[in-house]
C-alpha cells in the first residue's frame, strides 16, 4: 500500500495543501488561518480515515514561510502531537526536495 503523504506550505495570502498517495491526489488552497484551531488536524484526520492510510505530514517552513507561520494554522499554540493516523513533521523545502515529497501543489518543486 503506497503511503498518504501530505505537504503543507503556509504563506502570507494562502495555506496550500497537496496530498497524494498512489496515482490520486488531492490540492488545495486554503486561507492562511483556519476558523478554528483544529479545523486542519481534523481534515488530515479525515484524509487518513478516507484513505485507510497513515498521513504523514511535512509543514514546510522557510524564508518566506518562517516557523512561526506553522503555529497559525493551530490558532498560535503548539504545534499538535502525532496521533495514530498523522504523522507531523516540519521540514525546509531543501529538505523537502532532497525527500523528493511533492513541495507546490502546483507541480513547482522550487521553494514558494
Amino acid at each position: 500500500m503506497t503511503p498518504l503523504t501530505v505537504t503543507i506550505r503556509p504563506g502570507p495570502q494562502t495555506t496550500r495543501l497537496r496530498a497524494t498517495w498512489g496515482t490520486n491526489n488531492l490540492q488545495a488552497r486554503l486561507p492562511t488561518q483556519p476558523h478554528h484551531p483544529s479545523a486542519l488536524r481534523d481534515l488530515l484526520d479525515a484524509l487518513s480515515t478516507w484513505t485507510g492510510r497513515v498521513a504523514h505530514v511535512a509543514i514546510c517552513v522557510g524564508p518566506r514561510a518562517p516557523a512561526s507561520s506553522a503555529r497559525t494554522l493551530w490558532g498560535g499554540g503548539l504545534l499538535p502531537e502525532s496521533t495514530d493516523r498523522v504523522r507531523f513533521s516540519i521540514v525546509t523545502a531543501s529538505q523537502l526536495k532532497r525527500a523528493h515529497l511533492p513541495a507546490d501543489p502546483d507541480g513547482d518543486r522550487r521553494a514558494s
